[in-house]
């Protein structure tokens, strides 16, 4: 059987739970396997923000048998978009509804980089290098 495009999108496409300024608990309903047009490989969700917009959405890739996801590539303190769709070997099918996630400002992670200055004999300035002054 040739591969071609899968025909339906997952319906229902749902937010369930927003565990964090960063993670997001979603599911769907399976779709049909004759909709596949080839071996089914599984599920992407995709988010994106208003500043990436959904031609640099991030891929989450979920098995086949399963029509939950724990999304952890959110944004934080942002307005997030989700989609989903099933993929075959070749293609990606159509995507279901975009849904809002609206997130809070997250937890602080460590600072990667920072330069620091001697202001006396027992103090210095700290500066993370991606701040802005």
């Amino acid at each position: 059987m040739q591969s071609i495009e899968p025909t339906e999108a997952p319906a229902n496409f749902t937010l369930l739970d927003k565990i964090d300024g960063r993670t997001a608990l979603v599911s769907w309903n399976a779709v049909s396997p004759q909709s596949l047009n080839g071996k089914f490989e599984g599920y992407k969700v995709e988010t994106w923000t208003e500043n990436d917009g959904d031609d640099n959405a991030r891929e989450i890739l979920v098995k086949n048998d399963v029509t939950k996801a724990v999304v952890d590539k959110l944004v934080p303190f942002s307005r997030n978009f989700l989609r989903v769709f099933a993929f075959n070997t070749v293609y990606n099918g159509p995507p279901s509804r975009v849904i809002e996630v609206v997130t809070g400002e997250g937890t602080p992670g460590p600072v990667e980089s920072f330069d620091a200055f001697p202001l006396g004999p027992d103090s210095i300035y700290v500066k993370d290098r991606k701040s802005v002054v």
